[in-house]
Order: structure tokens, then C-alpha cells, then sequence
């Protein structure tokens, strides 16, 4: 995850690319989770008295436009239902399946470091303090859950 998130911010499709495949041959359960609680960190240090709508669509419009110039639709079609997705379940909503298809594992694979390298550059957050921040929180939940 570590080395999409760096493929994007560098906006280097190659690297990118072969990331996202290397990603998504993982764990997608366990990259999904890390990916969205680092969107989520991101999002409310953005937005510390809540997130608007209007904050939503800033996040959506920013990833899409500049993902679209810089990574070839061969590499990557921006589909921007799929960043609502990631988007949304990093804030804890999640449609059922019927009102939208579950994430395929390149589609969190592909979206989740697009979402994360986005809200770095905005928050100026350094990448590694947020993944271990992330990874922090997770086990902090984790651990929590256990009886």
C-alpha cells in the first residue's frame, strides 16, 4: 500500500500500476481496512468540526480530475461510483448490495491509495505517520474487541 500511495503522490502511472497489482493480490479485507482508517484520520484532521457534503464532493472532484490527467485510461478509468464507495466506507457508511456492487479488490486496490495520496498532499501529513497512525488505531480497535 505503502508503495501505491507514493506511486500516486509522485504521479508516476508505471509504478502505480504495478503497485495496484502487487495490492491487490493481498489481503484486500486487510489493505481496505488500513487504507480507510487512513482516509478517515485525514478526513477529520481536514475537517475538524465534521464533514459536509460539500467537503465530500471537494475530496471526489479533486481525486477524479487530477487521477484523470495524470494516469492513462488504459492503467486506470476513473469510475467515480468507486470512490464514493471508498469514500464512504472509510467513513463507516456502507450501502447494501443492492443499492451498489461490493468493491472488487482492484478497485480498493486502485481507489483507496488515489483517496490517501489526495488527502496527504491537502493535510501536508507525512505518509508514514499516517499509515502508523492508522495501523495504531487499528490495533487499538482490534484489541478492544476482544473479550
Amino acid at each position: 500500500m505503502h508503495e501505491a500511495v507514493k506511486a500516486a503522490m509522485a504521479r508516476d502511472h508505471e509504478a502505480y500500476g504495478e503497485a495496484v497489482a502487487r495490492l491487490a493480490a493481498a489481503d484486500p479485507a486487510q489493505s481496505g481496512l488500513v487504507m480507510g482508517a487512513m482516509v478517515r484520520m485525514l478526513l477529520e484532521n481536514l475537517h475538524h468540526g465534521g464533514i459536509a457534503s460539500d467537503d465530500v464532493r471537494a475530496v471526489l472532484d479533486r481525486v477524479a480530475g487530477q487521477t484523470a490527467r495524470w494516469l492513462p485510461a488504459e492503467t486506470l478509468r476513473v469510475d467515480v461510483t468507486a470512490l464514493v464507495l471508498m469514500l464512504s466506507g472509510a467513513l463507516g457508511v456502507h450501502p447494501g448490495a443492492e443499492e451498489a456492487p461490493p468493491l472488487s479488490p482492484r478497485d480498493t486496490a486502485a481507489y483507496g491509495p488515489l483517496l490517501v495520496a489526495d488527502l496527504l498532499a491537502v493535510t501536508s501529513y507525512p505518509l508514514d505517520l499516517c499509515l502508523s497512525a492508522a495501523m495504531g488505531e487499528i490495533a487499538t480497535v482490534q484489541t478492544a474487541d476482544i473479550p
